[in-house]
């Protein structure tokens, strides 16, 4: 005879004991995912911090220049790598699966209307911030008139940067979001974090800095959107790839 003491209840994206008692209300489970998601954002945040300090740390005593160009573009991928760790380590210890699959011509599509609408909408906004005064600096603003700079970061911005960050802020963060709660909702707290981890991006006033990670909170959306319309997360990888190749070109020109 099965009890209530011996079933087993489902509790987001963890299975546990009920042991008698009620199950998590839908409330719970939105806390419960937003905390998940917050953490896992935060411990990527973090642990990319103590890596560039570490780096910096020893870099020292070997005489290397932290602002150089190949310590910048390491600086880069070793914070990167921890995003992937992060999201890596969680995926494995939850054993969740990723939509991935190959890409055809309606993901295309999509990818590239999202694209051309993050890169209309980040020159809108660089006007607006313009007419506001609120312009943030670049945290790679010594050597962004580098062209070998502008190479190396272009190329691991397209094969880094943007499958690494869509691994772990779309498919890992957004995707445990919506098994709690709506679109909508899991594509705005996805997005809101995604926007908080490149804080680090900018410089100088603090409405600056949270102009341009406002911006980056909105591309994030538009990336988040392309998720949930197609559920494979090669749209927003290459939705993400473009985006960057094309406000990297459009940097270049305006030197």
């Amino acid at each position: 005879m099965v009890t209530v003491r011996d079933k087993f209840v489902m509790t987001g994206d963890k299975v546990a004991k009920s042991e008698g008692q009620a199950p998590p209300t839908d409330r719970t489970r939105r806390l419960r995912a937003v905390a998940v998601a917050a953490a896992l954002t935060l411990a990527a945040f973090i642990i990319q911090v103590l890596v560039g300090v570490t780096v910096g740390f020893l870099s020292v005593p070997l005489g290397a220049d932290v602002a150089s160009l190949p310590m910048t573009l390491l600086l880069i991928v070793l914070g990167q790598f921890v995003f992937f760790l992060v999201a890596y380590v969680y995926v494995k210890k939850r054993d969740i699966g990723i939509p991935l699959s190959m890409p055809d011509r309606n993901l295309l599509g999509l990818a590239a209307l999202g694209t051309a609408s993050a890169f209309a909408l980040a020159m809108l906004g660089m006007i607006v911030m313009e007419m506001t005064g609120a312009v943030p600096g670049s945290a790679y603003e010594d050597t962004a008139a580098d062209a070998s700079f502008l190479i190396g970061f272009a190329v691991i911005s397209t094969f880094i940067v943007a499958p690494v960050e869509e691994f772990l802020f779309r498919g890992v963060i957004q995707g445990r979001l919506r098994k709690s709660m709506g679109a909508p909702a899991s594509i705005a707290i996805a997005s809101l974090l995604f926007g908080s981890v490149h804080s680090l991006n900018y410089t100088g006033p603090l409405e600056g800095v949270l102009a341009g990670m406002l911006l980056i909170v909105a591309v994030g959306a538009i990336l988040g959107l392309i998720y949930e319309k197609t559920g494979n997360l090669w749209a927003p990888v290459l939705g993400h790839a473009a985006y960057n190749l094309a406000i990297i070109a459009a940097s270049s020109l305006a030197l």
